[in-house]
C-alpha cells in the first residue's frame, strides 16, 4: 500500500510540474525545443508511472498476478526510458518504433493488471468469464499492434478492422464486470474453491 501511495504522489508531482512548465512557457512567449522536451518528459513520467502503478493491483491475484504486475511495471519503465532517449538524443526511426511497441505493451499489460486486480472472491462465473475475455482481447490488441509496429505483419485494412473489433470488445468487457456487480448479477454462485 505504501508503494502505491508513493507512486500516486510521484504521478501527481509529475503532472503538476508538467502543467506548471507548460503554463509558464505558454505565458512567457514562444515555446523553444527544450521547453517541449521538458513538458513531454514530465507528462511521460506521469503517464508511465500511472501505467506501471496499475501493475501493483494485479499483485493481489497471487503469483501469476504478481508476475503480471512486474511485467506491467517493466513495460512502463522501458517505454519511459525509450521516450527519454528519443526526446533528448537522436534515436532515429528504430528507437521510436521500439518506444511505440513498449507503449502498446504497457497499455495492454496495465489493462490486464487492472482487470485481474479487480476480481473478487465472490465473483460469479459470468463476471470471471467476462474478465477473461477482456484480458484476452486487450492482450490480442497489444500483441497484434506490436507485431504491426515491428512490421512483422502487414498493416492492412482487414487488420485495422480486426483491431477495431478487439478494442470494442475490450472496452465493453472492461466495464461489464463492475456494472454486473452493481446490478446484483454477481449474486450468481461463485466458482467453487
Amino acid at each position: 500500500m505504501r508503494l502505491t501511495r508513493l507512486l500516486s504522489l510521484a504521478i501527481a508531482a509529475g503532472l503538476c510540474v508538467a502543467a506548471a512548465a507548460a503554463i509558464v512557457d505558454i505565458v512567457s512567449g514562444p515555446l523553444q525545443d527544450v521547453d517541449w522536451r521538458l513538458i513531454a518528459t514530465s507528462f511521460g513520467f506521469s503517464l508511465f508511472s500511472a501505467l506501471g502503478a496499475a501493475g501493483s493491483k494485479a499483485g493481489r491475484a497471487g503469483p501469476a498476478g504478481y508476475a503480471l504486475g512486474l511485467w506491467t511495471a517493466a513495460c512502463a519503465a522501458a517505454a519511459f526510458a525509450l521516450l527519454m532517449v528519443g526526446l533528448w538524443h537522436d534515436g532515429g526511426v528504430h528507437l521510436w518504433q521500439a518506444f511505440s511497441i513498449a507503449l502498446v505493451l504497457s497499455l495492454g499489460s496495465s489493462h490486464a493488471s487492472l482487470m485481474v486486480g479487480a476480481r473478487r472472491p465472490e465473483d460469479s462465473l459470468l463476471v470471471l468469464w467476462i474478465t477473461a475475455v477482456s484480458v484476452a482481447a486487450g492482450t490480442a490488441d497489444a500483441l497484434i499492434g506490436s507485431a504491426a509496429i515491428a512490421q512483422m505483419i502487414d498493416a492492412s485494412a482487414d487488420l485495422a478492422r480486426a483491431l477495431a473489433v478487439l478494442i470494442i470488445v475490450q472496452l465493453a468487457t472492461s466495464l461489464l464486470p463492475s456494472l454486473l456487480r452493481r446490478a446484483g448479477a454477481n449474486r450468481l454462485p461463485p466458482i467453487p474453491a
